[in-house]
């Protein structure tokens, strides 16, 4: 994997037998993005090149009497500054490759072609930008169509992440509504944007995962710093990419039941690939100023409440196994408690 500005370094080998004759030998480096979709039987395409190179290793003609080992033709080349990652989606991708090619001196002869594809990973500083440490906090209270209320309550410590990173998720879910809510979840969604200038085509990929289970009336459901690991993604934003633009999202779904919409809510995150330094101490920071402007929403819960039951993130449903790298996010336990005098004490 390299970044941006990097130098990319290696080497072509030719083995074989006997004597090999050559009309020269040349790298061909490419960089370039390409998106295509179909709508209303209509195709849209377009793409875009940010390198191109082509170096030669043999410039002219030679007989080559290749030994046991091979031969080898070193080669070296640097990456520009200012080009996009990496990217591999439904309607696009944007690509990166060394082909080696070996000129043959007769026209009744195909050229010999190699080829291998390398990874760029771009450099999305969240150092460079203070709002990346800043909590993000939603909420909703309201009552619903034939419903009394249902008060939902997210949060997370910070905006900006890295992928390996684990997002916090917390939320307070205050079932008020005179019935059982059917079920939440939790949800990393990926949204990108495909264009080719005039047209768009949006493609939402969720990412990672959970179901939380069902609320009874009068049931506090607690996701109580729910890890989420980042998966290895490309950042947000896309920089440098005019053709496909990327945005995250973690979304808390509440589920009422038949013939009632959902509540949904959402925090936009953003993802980087260089972590802020000052993480640990805005994390303490946005803690403090979170805990004085925003209150939990089980310190509000009416008086009035003759039951109360609280549900840790454990008992979360976890479906859709994610890809192996997020194999290493663990909940602790789940568990619904009912007229239980802690919890009352807790939320009274």
């Amino acid at each position: 994997m390299y970044s941006p500005g990097d130098v990319v370094s290696g080497s072509v080998a030719i083995y074989g037998s006997g004597i090999v004759n050559i009309n020269g030998l040349y790298l061909e480096v490419e960089g370039r993005a390409k998106v295509a979709w179909n709508k209303n039987d209509n195709t849209y395409r377009a793409q875009n090149s940010y390198m191109q190179l082509t170096i030669p290793l043999i410039h002219d003609s030679l007989y080559l009497q290749e030994t046991a080992g091979g031969l080898k033709f070193p080669f070296k080349f640097t990456l520009p500054h200012e080009i996009p990652s990496s990217y591999e989606g439904k309607s696009g991708n944007i690509r990166y490759s060394i082909k080696a090619v070996i000129k043959r001196r007769s026209f009744l002869k195909f050229d010999y072609v190699s080829q291998v594809s390398f990874t760029v990973n771009a450099v999305v500083d969240l150092g460079k930008d203070v709002t990346t440490l800043f909590p993000l906090r939603q909420s909703v209270s309201k009552p619903r169509s034939g419903l009394k209320r249902i008060m939902a309550d997210v949060w997370l410590d910070r905006t900006g992440y890295v992928p390996g990173e684990k997002i916090q998720f917390n939320a307070n879910i205050d079932n008020y509504s005179g019935k059982s809510v059917r079920g939440t979840t939790v949800q990393l969604i990926q949204y990108t944007t495909f264009t080719d200038g005039k047209h768009k085509n949006k493609v939402k990929t969720i990412l990672w995962q959970r179901k939380g289970r069902k609320i009874h009336d009068k049931e506090i459901q607690v996701w109580d710093r729910l890890p989420i690991v980042v998966p290895f993604v490309p950042p947000s934003g896309m920089p440098f990419c005019s053709l496909i633009d990327i945005f995250y999202v973690i979304k808390l779904i509440i589920d009422p039941g038949f013939f009632h919409g959902n509540v949904v809510l959402r925090l936009d995150i953003i993802i980087g690939s260089v972590r802020n330094p000052n993480v640990d101490e805005g994390r303490q920071h946005s803690r403090n100023v979170t805990s004085a402007l925003f209150p939990p929403s089980s310190s509000v819960v009416s008086p009035d409440r003759t039951s109360t039951g609280v549900l840790s993130c454990n008992e979360c449903q976890h479906v859709d196994s994610p890809p192996p790298t997020y194999e290493e996010c663990e909940l602790t336990g789940f568990s619904l408690f009912r007229d239980s005098p802690a919890i009352k004490k807790k939320v009274g």
